[in-house]
């Protein structure tokens, strides 16, 4: 029993790290928005989205500060546009230990220009276009 609780205690923060991808401070910017008093930063280990499933991580802070600032509830959604439809991605965010980061998981099926809209403190919406290769 204590061999089983040595082992967990030191394999659940190496495997928190790896899924994080490493160092939290290597990560690059995708792109970045000022909307009202907030800068939003779309940030991940190589600064690209990609087709098919992956993370990035999103970051609102102060305009004027550049400090990380905690903005509630966020709501986000990935849409393509297809001919006269729109095609929509599957995008969960979710909060972190980190007040004002928040980490994004996606999947986008194919390639091409999608439309990454966030909606947050209960008045703003901003858009990035995300060109997926």
């Amino acid at each position: 029993m204590k061999a089983k609780i040595k082992l967990t205690a030191v394999l659940l923060p190496v495997l928190f790290f790896v899924s994080c991808g490493g160092d939290l401070s290597n990560l690059k910017e995708i792109q970045s928005q000022k909307v009202g008093d907030f800068n939003v930063i779309l940030l991940n280990f190589d600064g690209t989205i990609k087709e098919g499933e992956g993370t990035f991580v999103v970051e609102f802070r102060d305009a004027t500060s550049n400090k990380l600032v905690e903005v509630g509830s966020v709501i986000c959604d990935a849409t393509m546009k297809m001919g006269d439809k729109l095609d929509s991605g599957k995008t969960t965010i979710s909060f972190t230990d980190i007040p004002g980061r928040y980490d994004v998981k996606y999947n986008l099926p194919m390639k091409g220009n999608w439309i990454y809209t966030l909606y947050f403190n209960g008045k703003y919406r901003i858009q990035y276009t995300l060109d997926l290769k």
